[in-house]
């Protein structure tokens, strides 16, 4: 009896935690609104060095260098952004950047960003947005040369 009521008891407990196994956000979608407000975050990875550099040899210009970075995006909840990179390459050394763009958000929380970089071409960087817009990490799919990932977590 004991036995068979210790084995119930488990089967209840197993149904009750599936049950409640459902995804937090299940049946919510995320929009551009999903992004207002101020992030912060890092970067890293590797990418060509820029090619105008006071100093730097003509022969290092375009290497490819790694790079960190501190990132402070600030999204509009429109589709607009603008951010500041505090960053730093192995051979372009310390530098900031002010950069801003467009942002596309999809309803399954992940979005396409397009930067417009002062000098540089237009880039693409892929989003994956994560704790109901609290967070998001990233990776740089345009220009091809550049292997960038990002992180970064809203601070208001």
């Amino acid at each position: 009896m004991k036995r068979t009521m210790i084995l119930n008891m488990s089967v209840l407990l197993v149904l009750a935690a599936a049950v409640n196994a459902q995804p937090a956000d299940e049946g919510k979608t995320c929009s551009n609104e999903t992004l207002k407000g101020s992030y912060g975050g890092t970067i890293s990875g590797t990418r060509p060095a820029p090619t105008v550099i006071p100093g730097l040899p003509t022969g290092l210009q375009g290497q490819l260098e790694q790079a960190i970075g501190l990132t402070l995006w600030d999204f509009d909840g429109k589709g607009g952004f603008t951010q500041s990179i505090s960053r730093k390459g192995t051979i372009s050394g310390p530098g900031d950047l002010p950069v801003s763009g467009t942002y596309s958000v999809n309803a399954n929380c992940t979005a396409t960003v397009r930067p417009i970089v002062p000098g540089l071409g237009p880039g693409e960087i892929r989003m994956v947005i994560v704790d109901g817009g609290k967070e998001f990490r990233t990776f740089v799919v345009s220009p091809q040369s550049t292997m960038v990932v990002g992180h970064a977590r809203k601070v208001n």
